[in-house]
């Protein structure tokens, strides 16, 4: 059934009520990959030029894939034959032209078209001139134990121009590792090696060949190279060497850049530094961004928007504002440190849980991964709103392209923003072109690595929802190979919601986190939002449930908000012309960079903060790819820096970690994060206490006294504690009046429900509060719940409550 949730969206100009929640406060292609065949493995034909050359190699399998993976043919290379590949003098090869050792024809692919990409590969065999001096050379000869490899065209292949080298192993053994699959990035990989490896522009790293001789036994193809040294290098290297011992290939990378060494000596970097030039970019993210990783240039690429982007680096800048209101230098996430070594990998993937991302977006589509994205409403790989989304909510739409161009706008393209983490890839799942429960779970528990969810229900309403509380459980559970998927989820934008009020008018209030199942349970990261001033967000939730605070901005009217991608053009989004005569007074973010629409500088919210720290989280990864999901959400706790320490909120909890239901630890530091998530030493199993149970069955009468009731618990070793459940059953007509607060043994609060002029539907029926804020400290002793009814005019009963401990 449809997701029966509702939260108000606010505008400058009024109130929309929409059926689904974006924690926004702000406003209202996959292809073909042809058949398998059924070709047997017989040597090819003789005549071939195709060829698998270190020097030749006698009688190795060659499987043909697509980039998919399906096996779409095989055969062998030509076996070596004396009387036919020697010379007279039975040592010397005859010329490469005449050989036949070591290539191998392909007839058929199945009907893909010519400029499609495929992987060679070739296993085993024999390589009869290793040193590539011409010479047969029994002694010598060396068995082949594993696998080299070369993405190719399959023109190329077809047409016999194909060769199987150093270069390309290398260059596959990387591709395949950072699970690259689509072909125009494999290409554009390729390219850049072969740019950088070959004097001519445009040569093919399949189309250098060692085996290549002249009559008097020189190497002919060196002339090809920039610079020959680079091929006995390769040759040389641990990638190539390992072939011959059937050693397992570790992907040696000493500097941790996730480009392993080998890959670097193709690159041109030094593979003993994350950084080979010094400048503010790291080796990865300079190949990926086309820049020189040797030299200092990024200066020269800044992305033309990112001087508004206060989130990334508060200079003080008013980001657009209408009327000028500029944030407090310094209050940011403190990421651009970290992009000097770490700014994202392509083998991370961040789903976007939302109402689409637009696949054309040119800040976007690099790093939008279409095989991994879904539009429920019609089965689409293509994320994108679809046109029922755009009739019906022109403007907020753009919502979810918004969230990802916060986590992975590219980065230093000399056009608009930049994301957190510029260089992840990440995956739009459209759930609200169809939001059933079905869809929700299924999106949440896609085979990803981080979940950005901007979304959630109303803070005034209790609403279980065992459906995808089940869904992140499997997801954490079982997602990451065991290590468990990074949920992120917002806290909610109703702090200044006004529009409740009691029998005598006065305002009831909303705004705790803590009235949502799906942020109370373990297994999700739960983000509140602050300002450009380093203060909370006016609009943004609170709880015991709040891990940590990131940017959301304001309304960007007297205030900054947030600067992040739209919906491109003047249609559709926070920056078209519609919405901006609607709800802004005719005002867009007109500035030089955005001459088109395609950014905003009015996206705010929890929404906002969410996929920041998703950001994060991805860099964290990037850093330390064996990071558990509580490994994550420990270190983003842990290394948060305490802000707007005025606020009479903050104390200590009893590990000496300061807390505030406002901010939870504190707002995300990236650079403390990512170099504390470096050498993490994992927290390892989760221990998981028994549940124990009160029934107090206790009156609650009005006032401040209330009923206190305690558990005593006891584990049979020390437990340090990372999340705590208290599920509450309480009698009372109007939940609203009762104000429930959590002591732990070493005397932390935790207010898990506030009391008096608040609203609140639902009722207290075995209902699961959490809090994060006793984080290490000892789970053993008295843990005490308080209750009191702070409103008069009903009564209730504390019936029973109980307590569970996570930690390790």
């Amino acid at each position: 059934m449809q997701q029966n949730i509702f939260h108000r969206l606010a505008t400058g100009s009024g109130m929309m009520m929409l059926g689904l929640i974006l924690l926004f406060s702000g406003c209202g292609t996959s292809t073909s990959s042809g058949t398998a065949t059924d070709d047997p493995v017989t040597p090819s034909d003789p005549t071939a030029k195709n060829s698998v050359a270190l020097g030749p190699i006698s009688g190795a399998t060659i499987t043909v894939w697509d980039v998919a993976g399906q096996n779409l043919y095989q055969t062998k290379t030509t076996t070596f034959n004396a009387a036919t590949e020697l010379m007279d003098d039975n040592h010397t090869l005859v010329p490469y032209a005449e050989q036949t050792v070591g290539k191998f024809a392909v007839t058929s692919l199945g009907g893909l078209a010519s400029t499609r990409l495929v992987l060679v590969k070739s296993e085993g065999g024999v390589d009869i001139d290793p040193d590539d001096d011409g010479q047969y050379v029994k002694v010598e000869i060396k068995p082949v134990q594993g696998s080299l490899y070369a993405y190719v065209t399959v023109a190329d292949l077809l047409n016999n121009n194909v060769r199987v080298n150093a270069f390309t192993t290398i260059a596959a053994e990387w591709i395949r590792q950072e699970k690259l699959t689509d072909e125009t990035e494999i290409k554009s990989v390729l390219a850049k090696l072969s740019e950088r490896l070959f004097k001519v522009s445009g040569t093919a790293l399949s189309a250098f060949n060692p085996a290549k001789l002249s009559t008097g036994g020189v190497m002919e193809d060196l002339t090809l190279l920039s610079d020959a040294q680079s091929y006995a290098d390769a040759a040389a290297s641990a990638t190539i060497q390992e072939l011959y011992t059937g050693t397992v290939h570790l992907f040696h990378d000493t500097d941790n850049d996730a480009l392993f060494d080998d890959f670097e000596l193709l690159v041109g970097t030094n593979p003993a530094a994350a950084n080979s030039d010094g400048d503010a970019l790291g080796d990865y993210g300079e190949f990926f961004a086309g820049t020189d990783p040797t030299v200092s240039d990024t200066v020269d690429h800044i992305d033309a928007l990112y001087d508004y982007q206060w989130h990334l680096e508060n200079t003080g800048q008013d980001a657009g504002s209408i009327y000028g209101g500029s944030g407090i230098p310094g209050n940011d996430i403190n990421v651009v440190p970290v992009w000097e070594s770490y700014a994202g990998r392509r083998s991370i993937f961040v789903g976007v849980v939302d109402t689409g991302v637009q696949a054309v977006h040119p800040d976007l589509a690099a790093n939008l991964d279409l095989s991994k994205s879904y539009r429920y409403s019609d089965g689409a790989s293509d994320p994108s709103p679809d046109a029922d989304q755009l009739t019906s909510d022109p403007y907020g739409s753009s919502h979810g392209t918004a969230c990802a161009g916060l986590i992975a706008a590219s980065g230093w393209n000399d056009i608009g923003v930049r994301g957190v983490a510029p260089f992840v890839k990440v995956a739009g799942y459209n759930v609200f072109s169809l939001p059933t429960d079905a869809n929700f779970a299924d999106a949440l528990n896609k085979a990803i690595d981080i979940s950005s969810n901007s979304w959630g229900y109303g803070s005034e309403f209790l609403v279980p929802d065992p459906t995808l509380v089940a869904s992140v459980q499997t997801a954490t559970e079982t997602g990451r190979d065991g290590k468990g998927t990074v949920i992120v989820f917002a806290a909610g934008n109703d702090r200044n919601y006004n529009g409740y009020k009691d029998e005598n008018n006065n305002t009831l209030h909303i705004g705790n986190a803590n009235n949502s199942e799906i942020l109370n349970n373990p297994y999700v990261l739960t983000i509140t939002a602050i300002n450009a001033d380093g203060q909370y967000s006016s609009y943004a939730n609170y709880g015991a449930n709040i891990l940590v605070s990131a940017p959301g901005g304001e309304y960007g009217v007297n205030e900054p908000a947030i600067v992040t991608t739209d919906y491109t053009g003047l249609t559709y989004g926070l920056d078209s012309t519609g919405f901006a005569n609607s709800y802004r007074g005719g005002y867009r973010f007109d500035v030089p960079g955005n001459e088109n629409g395609d950014y905003t500088n009015y996206m705010n919210g929890t929404s906002a903060a969410t996929p920041i720290v998703s950001g994060i989280a991805a860099l964290m990864l990037t850093a330390n790819p064996a990071l558990t999901y509580r490994d994550v959400g420990y270190i983003l706790a842990t290394t948060a820096k305490k802000i707007d320490p005025s606020d009479g909120d903050w104390t200590t909890n009893g590990a000496g970690y300061p807390i505030n239901h406002n901010y939870g630890f504190g707002l995300v530091d990236a650079d403390k994060a990512v170099a504390e998530a470096e050498n993490f030493t994992s927290l390892g199993a989760e221990t998981v206490l028994p549940k124990q149970t009160a029934s107090p069955n206790q009156s609650i009468s009005e006032g401040t006294t209330g009923v206190t009731s305690s558990i005593t618990v006891t584990p049979p070793q020390p437990v340090k504690v990372e999340h705590v459940d208290v599920w509450v059953t309480i009698s009372h007509a109007r939940p609203g009046d009762l104000d429930i607060v959590l002591v732990s043994p070493q005397g932390t609060q935790s207010h898990l429900a506030y009391g008096g002029q608040y609203y609140l539907e639902g009722s207290y029926s075995d209902w699961r509060f959490s809090t994060v804020r006793c984080l290490d400290e000892n789970a053993s002793g008295t843990w005490t719940l308080n209750v009191k009814d702070l409103r008069s005019g009903t009564t209730g009963t504390l019936n029973s409550w109980s307590l569970q401990i996570r930690g390790h």
